[in-house]
């Protein structure tokens, strides 16, 4: 080879280290950056000329060394893995979340504890069944069961506002979504360019866009591929959401007109549901993915009352897995048990009476008396009639009985103390009314339900926080594992910097060793 061609082989040498070197101090910059993914040096020799040939092989002269690729380092497997695992997790945190926040509501709304209220109201029961003619106790029982369900409806309304704020995250939670589809779509277009000319890889855009996917795994399930030209396209829960030429847009509708509950939907789609709730939550299923589900099964999809607990098939599909409806469910199953129970010893039960002569129940219902006015019927609850049921959005405090308690009556027509209402009062707290929901068979009294309920409840949120931090590891120990394969190393690449600064300093020893040979033949020539 002619000296000329000698000093184009220490050139490409040259220019190859140095990129090298770039690369180098390029990794060793990102060395924090979130998301950034260390980035791999692949050199390949420069084309060959072809001087002779024999009978085995070509007699060939490389024409050096040149920079064939800068590629990322990423392991398929591990970021799915990761991805699904933080999905997972998202999940169960969400779920957890919410249960602690309804522990928080029980255990103390306003500094007071709502089984104090309720310890109250039975400690006013006993006081008046020890001596049911006195005024002073008739008085503080009336009080006390004012106050009972002020503070009942104080916690029903928590949950109804927190029920609230969860459809709220549902909508910012959509709209995030569709901000990091936008996104990828943005990269993906930027990705398919740059690369188009086959010479360089976008290596920090699949960066932003790698991390746009782990972003959005912890929302939604998603599954995801690469096309030949370097975009991504992303499925959610099945359904196209980033393709090659657009993002299909998740939206939202209503599906209660009372409490503005929304679900999110496919608006390309006819607004198809992006979710099937009625299909069991199962990680086997992958159905136990994503903090946007995990919101809308807490919140659920109304306001639970008791009547939500009448049907055992109902309620294992639609209420028990919703954190808030089944709280709801169950504790207003308490209050309307407490209720009734009051208002039928009172009453002397749901019989009729005489029409004019109606006794006085302790809690009213807001738009439907207790009796028919005509027939002196006692008027019976209706499920499809919501002004009819006993339930915390549907009650009130007698205003009579406020104004004057000793209307509550324990005397008999012979003026005699009635001693058997004020033990029948307290027997109603004393014995079992019901169980907790209708997949349990054991029942409970007043004080027994609650004890039950906020226990179960208790129970319920630890299993999910026990599954959220479990899952965190998990998730935390795969990323480990990605870190390992996609992290930058500090002293793998100082090793590298020196490796390419010696083979920078070689080629240039090299030329400068070419550029002597020349001038020193070119002065010999002249001379």
């Amino acid at each position: 080879m002619s000296l000329m061609g000698s000093l184009y082989i220490g050139t490409s040498g040259l220019q190859t280290s140095q990129n090298a070197l770039n690369t180098t101090g390029h990794n060793l910059a990102n060395l924090e950056t979130t998301g950034y993914v260390r980035q791999q040096v692949y050199l390949s020799d420069k084309a060959y000329i072809t001087i002779g040939a024999s009978s085995v092989s070509s007699d060939q002269l490389g024409l050096g060394v040149t920079f064939s690729e800068v590629r990322q380092v990423r392991d398929y497997f591990l970021d799915q893995t990761y991805r699904t695992e933080s999905g997972r997790a998202s999940y169960y945190e969400t779920m957890a979340s919410v249960g602690m926040e309804v522990q928080v509501l029980f255990g103390e709304l306003e500094g007071v504890a709502f089984q104090d209220t309720l310890q109250d109201l039975w400690s006013a029961v006993e006081a008046l069944y020890n001596d049911p003619s006195n005024s002073v106790y008739q008085s503080a029982f009336v009080e006390e069961a004012d106050l009972f369900l002020s503070r009942a409806k104080d916690v029903y309304n928590a949950l109804n506002t927190y029920q609230n704020d969860l459809n709220s995250q549902v909508k910012s939670t959509v709209d995030q979504i569709n901000t990091l589809g936008n996104t990828i779509k943005s990269l993906n277009d930027q990705i398919a360019k740059i690369e188009a000319g086959g010479v360089e890889n976008a290596n920090d855009l699949r960066d932003k866009r790698n991390l746009a996917l782990d972003e959005l795994s912890k929302l939604v399930e998603i599954t995801y591929s690469e096309g030949s030209d370097g975009r991504i396209t992303v499925s959610i829960e099945g359904t196209q959401f980033v393709t090659k030429d657009y993002v299909n847009e998740m939206g939202t509708k209503v599906i209660d007109n009372e409490t503005g509950f929304v679900a999110p939907v496919w608006p390309g789609l006819n607004n198809q549901e992006v979710y099937d709730l009625s299909i069991p939550i199962k990680s086997s299923t992958n159905t136990d993915i994503g903090e946007l589900k995990a919101l809308l099964v807490a919140r659920g999809d109304h306001r639970a009352d008791y009547t939500d607990l009448s049907d055992a098939d109902y309620y294992s599909e639609t209420i028990q897995p919703s954190v808030i409806m089944n709280i709801q469910a169950e504790f207003d199953q308490l209050i309307h048990g407490i209720v009734t129970s009051i208002n039928d010893v009172l009453c002397g039960g749901t019989g009729t009476v005489t029409a004019g002569e109606e006794p006085q129940e302790l809690f009213v219902r807001k738009a439907t008396g207790r009796y028919d006015e005509t027939t002196g019927d006692y008027i019976a609850e209706d499920a499809s009639d919501y002004d009819t049921l006993y339930t915390l959005g549907n009650l009130a405090i007698n205003p009579d009985l406020l104004a004057e308690p000793t209307l509550l009556s324990f005397k008999l027509e012979t003026g005699d103390v009635d001693y058997d209402k004020a033990k029948a009062l307290k027997d109603a707290f004393d014995n079992t009314f019901s169980s907790l929901n209708p997949s349990l068979s054991k029942t409970y009294n007043f004080m027994e339900y609650y004890t039950e309920m906020v226990n179960q409840h208790g129970i319920t949120t630890n299993i999910y926080s026990a599954l959220a931090d479990n899952l965190t590891e998990a998730a935390a120990e795969t990323e480990v594992k990605r870190q390992a394969v996609i992290g930058v190393s500090s002293e793998e690449e100082l090793s590298n910097m020196i490796m390419f600064q010696n083979a920078y300093n070689a080629s240039s020893r090299y030329i400068t060793t070419i550029s002597d040979m020349l001038e020193h033949i070119i002065n010999t020539l002249g001379a």
